[in-house]
Formats: structure tokens, C-alpha cells, sequence
């Protein structure tokens, strides 16, 4: 039944999700997916798995932007070399302090802009578990909406790759 996971983008984000607290909101989206599963799946283990096993051709646009945004002094994530938990939160985000068992949160603050991720994942029947995956960006200023204008379409095209690649390796392993 996985073998096909669909992914897709949702109207809005969960109106339980630690997100739907923050304010103001310069860009919010929403991405979805059932999936069947014995084991538990955990919003952190999500997030952690989508931060850390890109796809090749997103670790390469991820380098790419890392080689761009440098001289201009914003921070670059580890990417997929960046294999533990620890290392990923000191190295590229912090969990938000209103995790819960149901829903994980990282956030990231740079100069030009604040991402929040959050991945909330909730039992359906029997072994079938949603899980959705929202991302939360605040601009702090011009610097910060001219990069996302140009991140915005990659963005749209990555998150579905990146969690579609997790929810696989999560559920075979």
C-alpha cells in the first residue's frame, strides 16, 4: 500500500499545530500523506529523517544555495551528513520547547528570515497514520522576502520529495 505513497498539499495547516500560534505569517504550507505502518512513527523521527536523507539532487541545490547565500553570511544547514539527533539541532535548527508526542517543530533564525518546520503525525484506523508536514516562515526584513522569492519554487518542490523519501525509509526500515 506504501509503495505508492501520495503526497499532497494541503488547504492549511492543522489547527492543533503549535504553528497556528505564530504571528505574523509570511508564508505558511502544508503537505499531507496516509500511510500503513505496524511500527510507531514519530513527528521528530520524521523531521529528522527528511533533514538528513536528501535526495542527491537536493543535497546538490542544497550545497549550491549554501556556496550563494555564504558571502552574504547566513547560516548553512549540514544537510544529509549530519546524522544525529544532537548534531542536527545544534548544527542547523532547534526544537521548539512546545514538542509533543503528536507534533515535532525545528526552527531555524538567520539574519534576513525565521523557518519553522512541524511535522504532526496522527493515528487513522487500524495501522494507517496521517502525517503532515508544515513550514512557517517569518521575513525579518527585504533581504529575507528577496531570497525566499527566488527559494519559494524549490521550496514547493523539495518538501514532498524530502518527507515522500523519509516516510519510505521510516516505514521499510
Amino acid at each position: 500500500m506504501n509503495e505508492s505513497l501520495q503526497i499532497r498539499k494541503a488547504g492549511n495547516m492543522i489547527s492543533t499545530s503549535v504553528l497556528s500560534r505564530i504571528d505574523p505569517v509570511d508564508f505558511v504550507d502544508t503537505f499531507c500523506c496516509r500511510i500503513t505502518a505496524e511500527r510507531d512513527i514519530r513527528p521528530a523521527d520524521v523531521l529528522i529523517t527528511m533533514f538528513t536523507n536528501y535526495p542527491q539532487w537536493v543535497e546538490a541545490l542544497m550545497k549550491l544555495r549554501n556556496c550563494l547565500v555564504e558571502p552574504f553570511g547566513l547560516k548553512g544547514g549540514k544537510g544529509p551528513e549530519v546524522a544525529e539527533y544532537h548534531k542536527i539541532i545544534s548544527d542547523f535548527a532547534i526544537a521548539h520547547p512546545d514538542m509533543t508526542r503528536e507534533e515535532a517543530v525545528f526552527t531555524a533564525d538567520d539574519k534576513h528570515l525565521q523557518f519553522y518546520v512541524s511535522a504532526i503525525v496522527r493515528p487513522m484506523e487500524a495501522n494507517v497514520k496521517e502525517v503532515t508536514v508544515s513550514t512557517l516562515v517569518q521575513f525579518h526584513n527585504n533581504w529575507g522576502r528577496t531570497y525566499f522569492f527566488f527559494i519559494r519554487p524549490f521550496h514547493s518542490i523539495i518538501v514532498p520529495a524530502t518527507l515522500k523519501r523519509a516516510l519510505k525509509r521510516m516505514v521499510i526500515n
